[in-house]
């Protein structure tokens, strides 16, 4: 009866670890994919990563940026500019983290750009990434450097501290 209860046991633990394995996977796919959609421009489908009620978090925003933004619509509204501001960007991630119990992701990264006015953009990020039961983003903070953004974006005059 023992080795029964045993053998169930470490069964369960490797059907468990397969799940924890598949759902980081899945993570770091929505994750890495939310990056490579905004480095091809295709506002479309970077949207489709979104719930329906999803918040977009901006703490460091001082003024210049909205602080939140909620809603895929809206999220949408504020993200398409970067068509429109940016020729090309790039998002190079240095790491990434991945708690799967919480269904969180840790990004940190550069996010380079050639600018439509020909300036070139570089700022520093961390994105703290929280999905659904879906894998759809319902929460994400975003930290960078707001007076470099704010420079680029020609939205220095409205600064707060």
């Amino acid at each position: 009866m023992l080795m029964m209860i045993v053998s169930c046991s470490k069964s369960q633990n490797k059907t468990n670890l397969k799940m924890e394995i598949q759902l980081r996977d899945q993570l770091k796919t929505a994750t890495t994919d939310f990056f490579r959609l905004l480095e091809e421009r295709d506002m479309d489908k970077w949207i489709d990563l979104w719930a329906e009620d999803g918040i977009d978090r901006k703490p460091y925003a001082t003024g210049m940026f909205p602080e939140e933004i909620v809603g895929r619509k809206a999220v949408y509204d504020s993200w398409k500019g970067i068509t429109e501001v940016f020729d090309s960007v790039s998002f190079p991630i240095h790491e990434l983290i991945v708690d799967e119990e919480s269904r969180t992701v840790v990004v940190r990264l550069d996010g380079k750009g050639l600018m439509k006015n020909s300036n070139l953009y570089q700022n520093s990020y961390i994105f703290l990434v929280h999905y659904d039961k879906d894998l759809k983003i319902n929460e994400c903070y975003e930290y960078f450097n707001p007076y470099v953004a704010g420079k680029a974006f020609g939205t220095l005059d409205k600064l707060k501290y």
